[in-house]
């Protein structure tokens, strides 16, 4: 066997060993290695927050032209900053 198809070999196999290795958790991803850093995945409801929040900015500033409804989205969106910076999110 050439010393380029054993390399390739190697690499392959131990890209194989080192997937092998993951482990999952409800709200990170390790991989085992100590030199891969890990991932924090957000949660379902840190996702649902986020689209929350960005459906309401996205109303508010089409709802130009009907100022009673942008008056109410902005009053919402000012609570929720509010709660935000109170519990530090």
């Amino acid at each position: 066997m050439d010393p380029e198809r054993s390399s390739k070999r190697k690499a392959v196999k131990d890209l194989f060993q080192s997937s092998k290795r993951l482990h999952h958790t409800s709200s990170h991803v390790t991989t085992g290695l100590s030199d891969i850093p890990t991932v924090k995945v957000p949660s379902r409801a840190e996702s649902a927050w986020a689209a929350f929040t960005t459906v309401l900015s996205v109303v508010e500033k089409v709802s130009v032209v009907f100022p009673p409804l942008q008056s109410a989205i902005g009053g919402i969106t000012a609570l929720i900053k509010t709660f935000e910076v109170r519990f530090n999110m």
